[in-house]
């Protein structure tokens, strides 16, 4: 990523809440696909964190993975889950766009955990907590995709 790419990222959240998730592919990373162009997202080997965010007074949970697509996954962190449904195991976050955890592994894969790290550190995110096990143990059991 050049530094003009990281300089325009970092200026399109300081001060104001991004409306924006990050994946991250061969050392980079970049903006999404705007919601109406892609409204859902499988992710495998997932994890939800919960994080203090700078902008708001409350603590919002996240979820991170493996975007499974054509050709090979991506990191993914999406942004703030606004409901989730463990029957279907989809959520919906700020955005707008849903996200359907697949399979029971769970676990962050390298591209996903440096998403991660990357989006706490452009989101400057404090005290993040994993609570992963927190929703697997919601997931009913046996049913995988």
């Amino acid at each position: 990523m050049t530094n003009k790419t990281s300089e325009t990222l970092n200026a399109a959240i300081a001060g104001a809440q991004p409306k924006i998730a990050v994946i991250a592919v061969s050392g980079g990373i970049w903006q999404c696909s705007p919601v109406s162009e892609k409204p859902e997202v499988l992710l495998e080997d997932w994890a939800v964190y919960e994080v203090k965010l700078p902008w708001n007074e409350h603590r919002t949970r996240h979820f991170a993975g493996t975007k499974i697509e054509r050709g090979g996954g991506s990191g993914r962190v999406s942004t703030a889950i606004v409901s989730f449904d463990p029957t279907t195991r989809r959520g919906v976050t700020e955005s707008g766009r849903v996200y359907e955890l697949v399979r029971q592994r769970t676990g962050l894969m390298r591209d996903a955990e440096y998403t991660w790290n990357h989006w706490k550190s452009l989101h400057r995110a404090e005290d993040a907590v994993d609570v992963t096990d927190e929703i697997k143990a919601l997931l009913p059991k046996g049913r995988q995709k």
